[in-house]
């Protein structure tokens, strides 16, 4: 086993520089969230590992992981023995999923807000157009302009000036 001067092995001092940077990196996220958040964006669910974030949290129960960070606390973070006190965040929240930012709109704020939204601002074919392309091609559903999608979502029935009668009439 080879020593150095300092009596450490050589083994030892390479796993140092790995080990650091980990730590570095963790103690850059934390200071990141706590002093600088971003004030143009909706607030950031507090997590404690860079790229994993609430990755844990959230697939453990996702519908408890929602309500838990949506309620409202008059303080911003309280220090507990355990960590920090994250129910601060309200109806619109974002949090980090395996390295990627989600944000959650709930409630009647973020009802309003997924409702009343421009496509600037959301767009259900940016979401939609890495799954229908593989499926339907280009130029179909979400891969084309807004006034051809629209022609497309045009349901043409068979039936056509029959409406509901024909339904409720049919059966097995």
């Amino acid at each position: 086993m080879a020593i150095n001067a300092t009596g450490t092995p050589v083994w030892g001092q390479i796993l140092m520089i790995p080990i650091a940077l980990i730590a570095l990196s963790i103690a850059r996220h934390i200071i990141k969230q706590l002093l600088f958040p971003n004030k143009d964006e909706p607030p950031l669910v507090f997590s404690w590992l860079p790229l994993i974030g609430s990755t844990i949290d959230y697939g453990i129960d996702p519908f408890k992981f929602y309500f838990k960070y949506q309620k409202k606390v008059s303080t911003v973070l309280t220090f507990h023995t355990i960590g920090i006190n994250v129910c601060q965040y309200g109806n619109i929240f974002s949090f980090v999923l395996i390295g990627k930012k989600h944000t959650v709109c709930l409630g009647l704020e973020g009802n309003n807000f997924v409702l009343n939204g421009s496509v600037g601002e959301i767009s259900a074919a940016d979401i939609y157009r890495g799954l229908t392309l593989p499926i339907f091609g280009k130029d179909v559903c979400y891969d084309c302009s807004p006034a051809k999608l629209m022609e497309q979502k045009k349901v043409r029935w068979p039936f056509n000036g029959q409406g509901t009668t024909f339904l409720t009439n049919y059966s097995f």
